[in-house]
């Protein structure tokens, strides 16, 4: 029988075992080839679960971030409620490795996969599920950038999707309050996290010397 205790000095209960992640994902040429498909990754998690193991390890470097994408399908197909399982990953190998732009983007995962989840139950897109969050918000016209017609078909489509309370308060409750990741700063502020990259020249000169 699994055997069960805290984690350091949280109040999160574990067991006294843990599935590392680092066998799961894709073969790549230049990363593990011994790493496992998502069938077989999907049957080892569902082994552990039987055996009371719902603690797995990963990172965002492993397999190239597949090892992650297999886990979550995994969990997915069994069935797995999020809040029945303990997962880990670890970041810095990521592009940004502990820049707090990546360590942002890392951060807003939760809230992305809540998103996915009001969507598959409302049987809609994403988008539409975050144009209906401002809507609830009571954002009057969000600006919506349309690359192609169908793209303004998909906005008109939103404005039939609803969320109640109960989902707008599920969708904001993972939220953490950081500074805006990606747009550019307005004049006379300070540069934002993930608005500029570094380019090197062809001459091997960073660009933003020059």
């Amino acid at each position: 029988m699994m055997e069960y205790t805290q984690l350091g000095t949280t109040d999160i209960t574990i067991p006294r075992l843990c599935v590392g992640g680092m066998s799961f994902g894709k073969v790549f040429p230049d990363f593990h080839q011994w790493v496992i498909d998502q069938e077989a990754t999907q049957a080892v998690i569902a082994r552990a679960l039987e055996k009371g193991v719902n603690f797995i390890d990963t990172a965002n470097v492993y397999a190239y971030g597949t090892s992650e994408e297999f886990i979550g399908t995994s969990l997915k197909n069994l069935g797995v409620r999020r809040e029945d399982v303990v997962l880990a990953s670890k970041v810095y190998f990521n592009e940004g490795h502990l820049s707090r732009a990546a360590i942002e983007r890392e951060t807003d995962m939760p809230i992305i996969e809540r998103v996915a989840s009001v969507a598959e139950r409302h049987g809609a897109p994403m988008s539409d599920v975050a144009l209906a969050w401002l809507w609830a918000k009571g954002v009057a016209a969000p600006i919506v950038g349309c690359s192609r017609p169908s793209r303004l078909d998909d906005a008109v489509r939103a404005l039939d999707l609803r969320l109640t309370e109960e989902e707008v308060a599920f969708l904001e409750e993972p939220y953490r309050a950081h500074e805006l990741v990606g747009p550019l700063a307005r004049p006379g502020e300070g540069v934002l996290p993930g608005s500029t990259t570094d380019r090197v020249t062809s001459t091997g000169q960073d660009a933003s010397q020059r």
